[in-house]
């Protein structure tokens, strides 16, 4: 017997066919068995009663009747899930097989050998998904859109030769998800609408209890085309408008990558202090952490064509003096109220009075605007500052 499957480990299409016999896969069916054959990494969204849960079965049996020491683990959300579905449909084909294909069925296990069985379980624990290891390790995932994150990463730690999740186009984030959008490059995925199931192509005269066309006029009627919920049981399509959304997934996408792309272009353009006695802006990379920036017109100094970002930066006077500040000339510090004492933290700070009065300005209040030397017209950008003399001490 052994022999006899042997000749099936690549080959678990012929092993459904000629081992376990009727009923044959369909097309998408093969496609799921193949790729799991071929593939580490497989993910298979499928419109309601496309039959998954059919071929993930039959792939449990295919795996551990043609490998030694081979270990397979069924899981779900749910027990009910795993036990009256997929550990159904596997006991049905195991009690059919053409071929004794050994071992002990019982409940949600079957066991061939102690470090040789597969087993079904569901576990509200990640921790609980720990501890399966074995070189030739099959992790079947049902259900896998409704599968918590943090037991997905668990399975994932589990370092399987092969992983097969199943599921519907009926989640916005998660493991199951993203092995349809971002995670393409890990996992092959396999889409099945119900278009592609045998009551619609014809493939082996049809299949009693999969969707027929009176099942899906009466959901497009229910729901209409556009309904997530028609496009993922239906079609097996992502919804792209989230019921609760104003945007699309799509567009969210977009803007995401056009912000990281935005984010490194204008990376560069942060303004800057300028340098000590000149209009020049300083950029990342000098010694100390600054550089000039280069200009972008012809004049150098504030004349004609000089960049209009270098005539508005405010270069700090030395204390006492007009003179800009050099670098590690120490700042002037605020004097605390009605004393020459230089502000410690906690020092409440002073707040300027309302323009011509003596009362603090509040939230509203429209700021002084400093006058220009020598006159008492306000003063605009780019006038010179009017630096107040070094408190006495």
């Amino acid at each position: 017997m052994t022999a006899v499957l042997d000749a099936y480990k690549n080959d678990p299409v012929g092993f459904v066919e000629q081992v376990l016999g009727h009923p044959p896969p369909y097309d998408k069916q093969r496609d799921i068995l193949r790729t799991v054959a071929d593939e580490r990494r497989t993910s298979v969204v499928g419109a309601n009663g496309s039959g998954k849960d059919w071929a993930a079965a039959r792939t449990i049996l295919w795996w551990l009747a043609t490998r030694q020491r081979a270990i397979a683990v069924a899981t779900g959300p749910t027990q009910r899930q795993v036990e009256q579905i997929v550990w159904r449909e596997l006991r049905a084909a195991w009690k059919a097989s053409q071929v004794d294909l050994g071992g002990r069925l019982s409940g949600s296990q079957w066991n061939i050998a102690d470090d040789r069985y597969a087993i079904g379980f569901s576990t509200n624990k990640a921790d609980n998904l720990q501890g399966f290891h074995s070189p030739e390790l099959l992790v079947v995932v049902t259900e896998a859109h409704a599968m918590p994150q943090d037991q997905m990463e668990a399975l994932k730690r589990l370092y399987p030769a092969r992983m097969l999740l199943t599921g519907n186009a009926f989640s916005r984030d998660g493991e199951f998800f993203e092995s349809h959008h971002t995670k393409r490059h890990i996992y092959t995925g396999v889409t099945i609408s119900v278009y592609d199931t045998p009551n619609f192509t014809g493939e082996n005269g049809g299949a009693p209890g999969m969707p027929t066309e009176e099942d899906v006029e009466e959901r497009k009627l229910d729901w209409g085309e556009d309904h997530p919920l028609y496009q993922g049981s239906i079609l097996a399509r992502f919804p792209d408008m989230l019921d609760d959304s104003l945007l699309s997934r799509t567009a969210i996408e977009a803007a995401v990558a056009r912000w990281e792309q935005e984010s490194v272009e204008t990376s560069a353009k942060l303004v800057v202090p300028a340098e000590a006695g000149t209009s020049q802006p300083w950029g990342v990379g000098s010694g100390d952490g600054l550089v000039p920036s280069p200009s972008t017109g012809e004049g150098e100094d504030g004349g004609e064509g000089a960049p209009e970002t270098s005539a508005e930066l405010v270069v700090p006077a030395q204390v006492g003096t007009s003179q800009p500040m050099t670098r590690g000339t120490a700042p002037v510090v605020p004097a605390e109220a009605g004393t020459s004492h230089p502000m410690t933290r906690g020092t409440a700070p002073v707040v300027p009075a309302q323009a011509g009065t003596s009362h603090p300005m509040t939230r509203g209040t429209a700021p002084v605007v400093p006058a220009e030397a020598g006159t008492s017209q306000p003063m605009t950008r780019g006038t010179a500052p009017v630096v107040p003399a070094q408190a006495p001490t």
